[in-house]
Protein backbone atom coordinates (compact mmCIF):
# COMPACT_ATOMS: atom_id res chain seq x y z
CA UNK A 1 0.00 0.00 0.00
CA UNK A 2 1.25 3.44 -0.63
CA UNK A 3 -0.40 4.79 2.54
CA UNK A 4 -1.07 3.81 5.98
CA UNK A 5 -4.16 1.19 6.37
CA UNK A 6 -6.07 0.75 9.60
CA UNK A 7 -4.40 -1.76 11.77
CA UNK A 8 -1.43 -1.43 9.76
CA UNK A 9 2.16 0.11 10.90
CA UNK A 10 2.73 3.71 10.01
CA UNK A 11 4.59 4.00 6.25
CA UNK A 12 6.88 6.08 5.39
CA UNK A 13 4.50 6.68 1.98
CA UNK A 14 1.87 9.72 2.44
CA UNK A 15 -1.49 9.34 0.29
CA UNK A 16 -1.46 11.60 -2.52
CA UNK A 17 -3.80 14.03 -1.45
CA UNK A 18 -1.61 14.53 1.37
CA UNK A 19 1.69 14.82 -0.63
CA UNK A 20 -0.04 17.36 -2.57
CA UNK A 21 -1.15 19.68 0.06
CA UNK A 22 1.82 19.04 1.75
CA UNK A 23 5.04 19.36 -1.24
CA UNK A 24 8.23 17.27 -0.42
CA UNK A 25 9.99 19.27 2.52
CA UNK A 26 14.60 19.27 2.93
CA UNK A 27 15.25 17.11 5.98
CA UNK A 28 18.24 18.34 7.95
CA UNK A 29 20.77 15.99 9.40
CA UNK A 30 22.05 16.15 13.33
CA UNK A 31 24.28 12.82 13.87
CA UNK A 32 22.12 10.42 12.94
CA UNK A 33 18.81 11.93 13.92
CA UNK A 34 17.28 13.09 10.65
CA UNK A 35 13.93 15.59 12.14
CA UNK A 36 11.94 16.15 8.66
CA UNK A 37 12.40 20.43 9.06
CA UNK A 38 12.59 22.63 6.39
CA UNK A 39 15.99 23.98 5.92
CA UNK A 40 15.67 28.52 6.53
CA UNK A 41 18.04 30.78 7.07
CA UNK A 42 18.12 29.92 10.92
CA UNK A 43 18.98 26.14 10.80
CA UNK A 44 21.57 26.37 8.43
CA UNK A 45 23.80 27.63 11.53
CA UNK A 46 22.74 25.10 13.79
CA UNK A 47 25.61 23.31 14.58
CA UNK A 48 25.68 19.22 13.88
CA UNK A 49 26.79 16.46 16.65
CA UNK A 50 27.86 17.56 20.19
CA UNK A 51 28.78 21.35 19.35
CA UNK A 52 25.31 22.15 20.33
CA UNK A 53 25.73 23.16 24.33
CA UNK A 54 29.00 25.17 22.90
CA UNK A 55 26.94 27.08 20.60
CA UNK A 56 24.42 27.69 23.45
CA UNK A 57 26.76 28.35 25.63
CA UNK A 58 28.54 30.82 23.87
CA UNK A 59 25.39 32.34 22.59
CA UNK A 60 24.56 33.40 26.09
CA UNK A 61 28.26 34.63 26.41
CA UNK A 62 27.60 36.93 23.80
CA UNK A 63 24.31 37.96 24.89
CA UNK A 64 25.84 38.80 28.49
CA UNK A 65 28.90 40.67 26.84
CA UNK A 66 26.49 43.03 25.12
CA UNK A 67 24.89 43.48 27.91
CA UNK A 68 27.81 44.26 29.92
CA UNK A 69 28.86 46.51 26.90
CA UNK A 70 25.95 49.04 27.43
CA UNK A 71 26.43 49.42 31.30
CA UNK A 72 28.12 52.26 32.98
CA UNK A 73 31.23 51.73 34.44
CA UNK A 74 29.90 51.93 37.63
CA UNK A 75 27.24 48.99 36.82
CA UNK A 76 30.61 47.18 35.60
CA UNK A 77 32.28 47.25 38.65
CA UNK A 78 29.01 45.74 40.50
CA UNK A 79 29.28 42.82 37.91
CA UNK A 80 32.84 42.42 38.12
CA UNK A 81 32.23 42.36 41.82
CA UNK A 82 29.23 39.73 41.85
CA UNK A 83 30.92 37.30 39.18
CA UNK A 84 34.25 37.17 41.75
CA UNK A 85 31.98 35.90 44.52
CA UNK A 86 31.15 32.96 41.99
CA UNK A 87 34.76 32.59 41.32
CA UNK A 88 37.20 30.50 43.33
CA UNK A 89 39.83 32.43 44.83
CA UNK A 90 43.19 32.18 43.53
CA UNK A 91 45.86 30.82 45.81
CA UNK A 92 47.77 33.87 46.43
CA UNK A 93 44.76 35.60 47.15
CA UNK A 94 43.94 33.16 50.41
CA UNK A 95 47.86 33.00 51.30
CA UNK A 96 47.88 36.72 51.64
CA UNK A 97 44.24 37.22 53.27
CA UNK A 98 43.29 39.67 50.62
CA UNK A 99 41.46 39.94 47.35
CA UNK A 100 43.38 40.54 44.18
CA UNK A 101 42.51 44.21 43.78
CA UNK A 102 44.53 45.06 47.22
CA UNK A 103 47.13 43.19 46.38
CA UNK A 104 47.86 44.86 43.12
CA UNK A 105 47.25 48.41 44.73
CA UNK A 106 50.11 47.32 47.45
CA UNK A 107 51.76 46.49 44.34
CA UNK A 108 51.03 49.64 42.77
CA UNK A 109 52.56 51.52 45.57
CA UNK A 110 55.79 49.40 46.12
CA UNK A 111 59.69 50.39 46.09
CA UNK A 112 60.93 49.75 42.47
CA UNK A 113 63.24 47.22 44.14
CA UNK A 114 60.33 45.09 45.22
CA UNK A 115 58.76 45.71 41.88
CA UNK A 116 61.93 44.47 40.35
CA UNK A 117 61.54 41.03 42.51
CA UNK A 118 58.00 40.59 41.19
CA UNK A 119 58.82 40.92 37.49
CA UNK A 120 61.55 38.58 38.00
CA UNK A 121 58.71 35.81 39.14
CA UNK A 122 56.12 36.86 36.78
CA UNK A 123 58.63 35.76 34.06
CA UNK A 124 59.50 32.63 35.66
CA UNK A 125 55.79 31.74 35.67
CA UNK A 126 55.83 32.96 31.96
CA UNK A 127 58.05 30.50 31.51
CA UNK A 128 56.09 27.14 33.32
CA UNK A 129 52.62 28.44 32.60
CA UNK A 130 53.05 29.45 28.58
CA UNK A 131 56.34 28.16 27.13
CA UNK A 132 56.91 24.63 28.94
CA UNK A 133 53.73 23.50 27.76
CA UNK A 134 54.92 24.10 24.06
CA UNK A 135 57.69 21.87 24.67
CA UNK A 136 56.14 18.75 23.72
CA UNK A 137 59.20 16.43 24.03
CA UNK A 138 59.70 17.70 28.02
CA UNK A 139 58.36 16.69 31.20
CA UNK A 140 58.53 19.36 33.86
CA UNK A 141 60.06 17.52 36.82
CA UNK A 142 61.04 19.90 39.03
CA UNK A 143 60.79 19.75 43.18
CA UNK A 144 60.49 21.53 45.93
CA UNK A 145 63.69 22.90 47.59
CA UNK A 146 66.60 25.79 47.33
CA UNK A 147 68.17 25.04 44.30
CA UNK A 148 70.47 27.10 42.10
CA UNK A 149 68.09 26.67 39.08
CA UNK A 150 64.41 27.52 38.83
CA UNK A 151 63.20 24.87 36.59
CA UNK A 152 64.37 21.00 35.90
CA UNK A 153 62.87 19.74 32.41
CA UNK A 154 63.53 15.90 30.97
CA UNK A 155 63.53 14.23 27.71
CA UNK A 156 64.65 11.12 26.27
CA UNK A 157 68.26 11.88 27.09
CA UNK A 158 68.54 13.27 30.27
CA UNK A 159 67.39 16.55 32.45
CA UNK A 160 68.74 20.11 31.71
CA UNK A 161 68.67 22.76 34.66
CA UNK A 162 67.19 25.99 33.86
CA UNK A 163 68.12 29.03 35.26
CA UNK A 164 65.60 32.30 34.37
CA UNK A 165 66.07 36.14 34.88
CA UNK A 166 64.83 39.25 33.43
CA UNK A 167 66.49 41.50 31.26
CA UNK A 168 67.68 44.31 33.34
CA UNK A 169 65.74 48.01 33.55
CA UNK A 170 67.51 50.87 34.56
CA UNK A 171 65.31 53.88 35.70
CA UNK A 172 62.12 52.23 34.19
CA UNK A 173 63.86 51.70 30.79
CA UNK A 174 65.30 48.37 29.72
CA UNK A 175 69.32 48.56 29.71
CA UNK A 176 71.28 48.27 26.76
CA UNK A 177 75.19 48.11 26.18
CA UNK A 178 76.88 48.29 22.82
CA UNK A 179 73.44 47.44 20.93
CA UNK A 180 72.92 44.61 23.62
CA UNK A 181 70.47 43.68 26.46
CA UNK A 182 72.16 43.08 30.01
CA UNK A 183 70.79 40.67 32.29
CA UNK A 184 72.10 40.43 36.01
CA UNK A 185 73.08 36.65 36.91
CA UNK A 186 73.21 36.34 40.61
CA UNK A 187 71.16 35.77 43.70
CA UNK A 188 69.17 37.83 44.68
CA UNK A 189 69.97 37.24 48.52
CA UNK A 190 73.25 37.92 50.09
CA UNK A 191 74.54 35.34 52.43
CA UNK A 192 77.85 32.86 53.48
CA UNK A 193 78.66 30.01 53.59
CA UNK A 194 81.83 28.67 54.70
CA UNK A 195 83.10 31.19 54.48
CA UNK A 196 82.11 31.97 50.78
CA UNK A 197 79.48 34.62 49.61
CA UNK A 198 76.44 32.76 48.40
CA UNK A 199 75.22 35.44 46.30
CA UNK A 200 77.33 34.53 42.73
CA UNK A 201 76.64 31.88 40.59
CA UNK A 202 79.42 29.02 39.94
CA UNK A 203 79.62 26.94 36.73
CA UNK A 204 78.09 24.10 37.24
CA UNK A 205 75.06 24.96 38.86
CA UNK A 206 72.52 25.10 36.15
CA UNK A 207 72.90 23.78 32.03
CA UNK A 208 70.51 27.02 30.23
CA UNK A 209 70.31 30.60 31.17
CA UNK A 210 66.72 31.79 30.07
CA UNK A 211 66.77 35.34 29.72
CA UNK A 212 62.70 36.86 29.60
CA UNK A 213 64.03 40.30 27.04
CA UNK A 214 59.89 41.54 27.86
CA UNK A 215 61.55 45.08 28.52
CA UNK A 216 62.74 44.90 24.91
CA UNK A 217 60.35 43.59 22.75
CA UNK A 218 57.33 44.02 24.90
CA UNK A 219 56.21 40.57 24.82
CA UNK A 220 56.49 38.11 28.18
CA UNK A 221 56.85 35.37 25.77
CA UNK A 222 60.13 36.32 24.50
CA UNK A 223 63.03 34.75 25.75
CA UNK A 224 66.91 34.31 24.93
CA UNK A 225 68.54 30.87 25.77
CA UNK A 226 72.19 30.38 25.83
CA UNK A 227 74.20 27.05 27.49
CA UNK A 228 75.53 27.75 30.80
CA UNK A 229 79.10 27.17 30.46
CA UNK A 230 79.49 30.10 27.26
CA UNK A 231 78.97 32.53 30.09
CA UNK A 232 81.45 35.09 30.76
CA UNK A 233 83.42 34.24 33.92
CA UNK A 234 84.70 36.74 36.30
CA UNK A 235 87.93 38.31 36.29
CA UNK A 236 88.72 37.31 39.91
CA UNK A 237 87.42 33.92 39.71
CA UNK A 238 86.79 31.96 36.53
CA UNK A 239 84.93 29.73 38.13
CA UNK A 240 82.39 32.08 39.34
CA UNK A 241 79.68 33.66 36.34
CA UNK A 242 80.18 37.48 35.72
CA UNK A 243 77.37 39.39 36.96
CA UNK A 244 76.16 41.68 34.07
CA UNK A 245 76.00 39.56 31.15
CA UNK A 246 75.40 40.67 27.43
CA UNK A 247 72.18 39.27 25.50
CA UNK A 248 71.89 39.65 22.05
CA UNK A 249 68.40 39.95 20.90
CA UNK A 250 68.83 39.11 17.62
CA UNK A 251 69.66 35.47 16.98
CA UNK A 252 72.88 34.47 16.53
CA UNK A 253 75.36 31.60 16.79
CA UNK A 254 75.82 32.35 21.01
CA UNK A 255 72.18 33.46 21.69
CA UNK A 256 68.73 31.89 20.63
CA UNK A 257 65.11 32.19 20.96
CA UNK A 258 64.45 28.54 19.89
CA UNK A 259 65.39 26.37 23.59
CA UNK A 260 65.88 22.93 21.63
CA UNK A 261 68.39 24.72 19.67
CA UNK A 262 70.02 25.78 23.09
CA UNK A 263 69.82 22.31 24.18
CA UNK A 264 71.39 20.85 21.66
CA UNK A 265 74.42 23.15 21.99
CA UNK A 266 74.64 22.69 25.35
CA UNK A 267 75.21 18.92 24.45
CA UNK A 268 77.68 19.64 21.80
CA UNK A 269 80.17 20.88 24.10
CA UNK A 270 81.66 22.87 21.72
CA UNK A 271 83.24 25.64 22.97
CA UNK A 272 81.34 29.28 22.66
CA UNK A 273 81.53 30.40 19.26
CA UNK A 274 83.71 33.69 18.08
CA UNK A 275 81.48 36.33 16.36
CA UNK A 276 83.08 37.89 13.37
Amino acid sequence: MDYASPGCAHTSRKPPSDREAHPQRHVFHIGNWRPNIPITPRSRTIPTGGSWKTTLTMSRVSKIEAIIAKCTPKERSAVLRSVQKLIPRHPFEIRMNAPADIILDALERSSDLIVRGVRGVVGEAVFVRQVIPRLRSWKNITTTGDHPYDVALQDRIGTVRIQIKMQRRVKGKPMIRNNCAVVEVQRTRTGIRAGEQTRPYRFGEFDILAVCVEPSTGNWNSFRYIPERWLKARKTDASLIDILQPVSIKTDKIWTDDFEIAVSRMRSRKPRPKLI
